[in-house]
């Protein structure tokens, strides 16, 4: 597996993975996310693993002032983690994840930290197996008065 930083080459790539992890999102947003994230490459960690030379997963992360459950200021977040499911439970999430670490680290945060949503429902089990630890979780209610 290698590990590298995502790039305007990668565009793409990166584009098809974002809407596979984000299929309900405008396809226009996600673009013009890409271009944000390139232009301000230096508040971001983008990365994508390759297996093989195969595309297999990416990572963006960057620092935020704060973060629930962090009591420091600067800390590492876990934007966006996506494996193309051919790869999953082969370490590729945790190499991203890792890589996401490290990048904080290297900007001096001392905490990293991540959400989920009940769309992922494989998300709360990744995150505990790579050492994050639930800190506040939220339920949201509806109820139709029609029927």
């Amino acid at each position: 597996m290698i590990l590298r930083d995502l790039g305007e080459p990668d565009r793409e790539i990166w584009f098809a993975m974002r809407q596979r992890l984000w299929p309900t999102y405008p396809a226009e947003q996600l673009a013009s996310e890409i271009d944000e994230f390139l232009a301000s490459r230096s508040e971001w960690g983008l990365f994508l693993a390759e297996v093989e030379g195969e595309p297999a997963g990416f990572a963006e992360c960057r620092l935020r002032e704060s973060a629930a459950g962090c009591s420091t200021s600067g800390v590492g977040y876990l934007e966006a983690w996506y494996v193309e499911p051919r790869f999953r439970r082969q370490g590729v999430g945790a190499a991203l994840v890792s890589r996401c670490e490290g990048w904080a680290k290297e900007r001096g945060a001392t905490e990293m930290a991540s959400d989920t949503t009940n769309e992922y429902p494989n998300s709360p089990a990744a995150h505990g197996a790579l050492g994050f630890v639930e800190v506040k979780r939220r339920f949201l209610y509806r109820k139709s008065l029609d029927e």
